[in-house]
């Protein structure tokens, strides 16, 4: 609904510059029918404490059927087999964006099957602290975002096996029309619990994506080998910035003409 929160995430000022791809998942929220204090006990209500409740449960089942998986493995599960595409903004006409809805609704039939996941330690986070000068963008998880792209940028992913291993393939899918994505290796093999690098390279130079977020999914499908396991994917969402103005350059002359050279970078 209109009071859903949204990003981009834009960072805490000069501490941290985003990219923190915001909201992580959506789940539904408006009009619940809810215990109450007031009136008769039941009430309908809307906001994240009636969201949040679907997403823990759904974290609940994945703990009683893997109890030996880790919070980077339950967060992955469950972002990454969420169902893209599903959420509509206010109008209910209008598709969500990743800035909308995340990675898309969870799908806790499909987060238990998880054959990858993206490694995160508390160290991890502790390493990124931008209070203490770490880079909250450099964390492995499965939300991509940079909220100034001047033409190109790239970023990388590491995925990890929890499927006995086998071998998965890279795509790109959902690019928003003019952007240039690309995930490498396209295809790799992995023994259990052995790791691969993604290297994802972004591309919206192209004039008609200036002053615009461009969008996509990097979905990781199991082709073979080990136990079956649904897809991973990993959302992203990038602004094509015009690039930064240059300073201000004072040019005196003591004449009605001649010429100066002016260096202009990052445009």
């Amino acid at each position: 609904n209109s009071s859903s929160s949204r990003g981009p995430y834009g960072g805490y000022g000069k501490i941290s510059a985003g990219g923190i791809l915001k909201p992580d998942i959506p789940a539904p929220g408006t009009n619940l029918l809810s215990s109450d204090y007031q009136s008769n006990g039941l009430a309908f209500m809307s906001g994240t404490s009636m969201a949040s409740p679907n997403v823990a449960g759904a974290a609940a089942l994945l703990v009683a059927a893997h109890p030996t998986w880790g919070p980077a493995q339950i967060e992955s599960a469950l972002l990454g087999t969420a169902l893209a595409g599903s959420v509509r903004l206010q109008d209910g006409v209008t598709p969500a964006s990743p800035l909308d809805a995340g990675t898309g609704r969870v799908q806790a039939d499909a987060a238990v099957r998880a054959g990858l996941y993206l490694p995160l330690s508390t160290a991890d986070f502790r390493a990124q602290d931008p209070s203490h000068g770490g880079n909250p963008a450099a964390l492995n998880r499965p939300g991509i975002e940079r909220e100034s792209c001047p033409g190109k940028c790239s970023f990388v992913r590491t995925v990890a096996d929890m499927s006995g291993g086998g071998v998965w393939t890279a795509s790109v899918q959902g690019a928003t029309a003019n952007a240039k994505i690309t995930a490498t290796p396209t295809q790799f093999s992995l023994a259990a619990g052995a790791s691969q690098k993604l290297n994802i390279a972004v591309d919206v130079s192209d004039p008609h994506l200036t002053g615009t977020w461009s969008n996509a999914r990097i979905v990781v499908h199991k082709t073979g080998g080990g136990q079956a396991a649904t897809d991973t994917a990993l959302t992203l969402a990038v602004y094509a910035s015009p690039g930064n103005a240059p300073a201000f350059q004072d040019i005196a002359t003591s004449g009605p003409g001649g010429n100066q050279s002016i260096q202009i970078n990052g445009l």
